[in-house]
């Protein structure tokens, strides 16, 4: 187990932490985008 108490790893913590839940969000919003179809513009020709 890594034991937090050196000062400068906890900041590394939440910047990791903070880019994951941006970049699953990103993820989710993306495949909620593309099944809506073009409602995000990203799809311009959809059904």
């Amino acid at each position: 187990m890594i034991r937090i108490g050196k000062k400068g790893w906890s900041d590394a913590m939440t910047i990791a932490l903070i880019v994951a839940f941006i970049i699953i969000v990103l993820i989710i919003i993306g495949r909620g985008g593309l099944s809506m179809g073009s409602s995000w513009g990203s799809v311009p020709t959809g059904p």
